[in-house]
């Protein structure tokens, strides 16, 4: 059991690394300062982000590097144009189908 311990112990010793940054480490790696990501994120711009748990940002240094390489995102758009968005499709996508009893009840 102590070996598997050691070894377990060993193991999250040696691979700490995670490529999700929290803004300030972002910021760091881009050589930026932190209000810079802030203020692209609160227009909708730059690098990609995620939120964890409706409170925290997390940049992942892919999209960081691909950012440093001139791709660019789109802008999001807001959430309740994306519901209306998808509202449209699925009436398209999903037309309305009759019950075989409808019509030939007695």
């Amino acid at each position: 059991m102590e070996a598997v311990e050691a070894l377990v112990r060993w193991y999250l010793d040696t691979h700490w690394f995670t490529p999700w940054f929290d803004t300030e480490a972002a910021a760091a790696y881009l050589r930026r300062e932190p209000g810079t990501l802030k203020g692209w994120r609160s227009r909708g711009e730059r690098p990609r982000f995620y939120v964890v748990n409706s409170q925290l940002i997390r940049y992942h240094v892919d999209d960081l590097d691909t950012f440093v390489r001139g791709g660019r995102r789109k802008k999001r758009l807001p959430a309740w144009l994306m519901d209306k968005v998808a509202e449209r499709a699925a009436d398209r996508l999903l037309p309305t189908v009759k019950s075989p009893r409808d019509g030939n009840e007695k």
